[in-house]
Formats: structure tokens, sequence, C-alpha cells
């Protein structure tokens, strides 16, 4: 088994969950998230849920034969100002510009947010959250990862980096595959 693991090339405040805009501390979100120990996304919630923190063009480049076997994502966070506490809400992965929101919601795997930096792992090694995937569609501008998280009390919940971690096996599945239109 092969991984290969990236950070975003995109990133923004997704308004289709309602609420908190996530902002850049730095230049953008994008240079916010996209490498830890430096500046954070923020949202300032005060007893409310933010937007969707989406983050996609991962830019991988899986073999064409690749055999998805799981999908990871994991996210540096903290509460950076602010007596509440923060907790995970949903997050999802995105297939094609589309948020799978129909699939499994990872939150349940993350823990409460501290005020230290630390990292959530969601998914694993052998987690496809749900959906059969292709290397096609990881590799994708539009393939990447949204979440959201609620605050109770007033709380600035902060993102340090994120990354999405691909394991696959090269080669095909012991069953007849079709590769090409041609080929049926």
């Amino acid at each position: 088994m092969a991984t290969s693991t990236l950070s975003p090339g995109a990133a923004s405040s997704d308004a289709t969950q309602a609420g908190t805009a996530w902002a850049a501390v730095g230049a953008t979100i994008l240079a916010d998230v996209q490498a830890t120990g430096g500046t954070r996304a923020a949202a300032a919630l005060v007893s409310a849920q933010s937007q969707y923190l989406r983050c996609s063009n991962f830019a991988f480049a899986l073999p064409s034969n690749a055999v998805i076997d799981g999908i990871q994502v994991r996210i540096e966070k903290s509460i950076t100002a602010g007596a509440g506490t923060v907790d995970d809400t949903a997050i999802y992965l995105v297939r094609r510009g589309i948020i799978m929101s129909s699939a499994n919601n990872k939150e349940a795997q993350g823990t409460a947010w501290t005020g230290t930096d630390a990292y959530s792992t969601y998914g694993g090694t052998s987690d496809l959250w749900g959906i059969p995937w292709t290397a096609e569609e990881l590799n994708r501008y539009d393939f990447g990862v949204v979440f959201t998280c609620t605050a109770t009390g007033t709380a600035t919940a902060s993102v340090d980096h994120v990354e999405v971690i691909v394991s696959y096996t090269s080669g095909y599945l012991a069953s007849p595959q079709v590769q090409e239109s041609g080929q049926i």
C-alpha cells in the first residue's frame, strides 16, 4: 500500500452552510491553512456554528490504475480566544465539487478543541467514507473537504493546517473493470 499526503491549493469560507464566516488572519485563508506553524484561518463564534471551511485542489497525481483503499483528513486546530468551547459539527469529502453530505459525517471522530494546536484525524487507511473513489476523482482540482464547528459561549475557532492522506494500491481490482468506454 502506498500513500500520498498533500495540503490544499484552494481554501475559502463556504456559505452553503449558514453561520459565521471563516476569515484570513494572514494574507489569505489558503495561506493560513496550507502549512503548519503560520497564521490561522479563524471564525469568531458566539454560541454559533461556522460556515464550511472548504479546502480543495490538493493536486494529487495518483496512478490511473490505483485502487483507493482509504482517505484520511488531518486538521490542526485550536481555540485562540474566548472562554467558550468548540466542537466539530460536520466534516465531509467533496467529489467533483459537490459536498457528499449524504455520506459518512466524520465529526464524531474529532475531539473537543483545546487552546493548543493539535491535529485531529478523520477517516483512515481503509476508510472510504461510505463512497467508492477513483484516482481520477481524487486527482481533480475540485476534490476536497469541508468542515464546520460550533461554539458554546464565545470562542474563536482557528485552523492552522489541513492535509489529506490517500492510501492506495497500484493495480486493478481482481474483478473485471471497464476503464474506457471503448471496452464496453
